[in-house]
């Protein structure tokens, strides 16, 4: 048993030995993508915010894989090579639902690489040239163009506090309380926007902090009713602190617009309750935005 042993050891090692003097072992070249920015026209797209959590590569229009950012990853390749680089989000907030986000460019760059060294990639992407934005809100401008419905017993307000304002010098937020009998918010935009249907791409953009559940979808207008569509429920931002942070979310409409074939218009609500485990919740939003193409 023993002798056994010693020759399975030596096997092994010298198994081992010859792999690293095996000179035709392929030996990788790395790249390296920190980060993928966001560049806007903020007159007629908004905010630059943005949670670009994934980059989607391709080498020479082969799919090398999907990388969660920041990222460093291996490929079998050197030399000259053409790298596309395509945002991913979290569809609807959800980690299991990633995707690339279809209204951001895809990046573009040729790279040289050389085996056993990095190469860092850094990529800008913008809006594409066929993101039609319907509806812009950063509470900046004088005026809100969400309103209370008849079911909510609570305004949405324009705040400027430093502290709870997500960026620039406002943001719009709504506050709850059992004990003073508002306990239910729902907001409704106060136009009502043609949205294509058959699948196509309806997203809605928003940054937000909130210490309660909250809707958010749509109100598809018929001839004859309006029916309300939920997309998805935001949970609360608190951290294990119990602070709440802002967070970026990329709501996807398609799922609740493409159905109402027979709607001429739609409406984007948000709705929120007390509860008994948080009687006075805080809902804080901000760069609303309603893309499609």
């Amino acid at each position: 048993m023993r002798k056994f042993l010693r020759k399975s050891i030596f096997f092994v090692g010298f198994s081992v030995f010859l792999f690293a003097c095996d000179k035709s072992v392929d030996v990788p070249s790395y790249i390296v993508i920190d980060k993928i920015d966001l560049t806007v026209d903020y007159a007629t797209q908004g905010s630059d915010s943005k949670d670009i959590t994934d980059a989607w590569v391709y080498i020479d229009n082969k799919a090398i894989g999907v990388f969660q950012l920041p990222a460093k990853f291996p490929v079998l390749k050197e030399g000259e090579h053409t790298i596309d680089v395509s945002p991913g989000i979290k569809l609807s907030g959800v980690s299991e639902t990633r995707a690339p986000y279809p209204f951001y460019t895809i990046y573009t760059q040729q790279v040289s690489l050389t085996k056993g060294e990095i190469t860092v990639v850094k990529p800008t992407v913008s809006y594409t040239a066929f993101a039609k934005f319907a509806w812009l809100e950063d509470f900046e401008s004088p005026g809100i163009t969400m309103t209370k419905t008849t079911r909510s017993d609570t305004n949405l307000n324009v705040i400027s506090l430093v502290s709870d304002v997500f960026e620039g010098n406002k943001s719009g937020a709504s506050f709850l309380s059992a004990s003073q009998s508002r306990t239910r918010l729902e907001l409704k935009s106060n136009d009502a926007f043609v949205l294509p249907t058959a699948g196509s791409n309806v997203f809605l953009e928003l940054n937000y902090k909130v210490s309660e559940t909250v809707a958010v979808g749509v109100y598809a207008n018929t001839p004859s009713e309006s029916i309300q569509q939920t997309a998805v429920y935001l949970k609360t931002t608190a951290n294990s602190s119990g602070n709440l942070e802002w967070k970026k979310i990329y709501i996807n409409l398609s799922s609740v617009v493409s159905p109402q074939t027979s709607a001429k218009d739609f409406n984007i609500f948000i709705y929120a309750e007390t509860s008994p485990e948080v009687p006075e919740p805080a809902f804080y939003f901000d760069n609303i935005k309603l893309v499609y193409q």
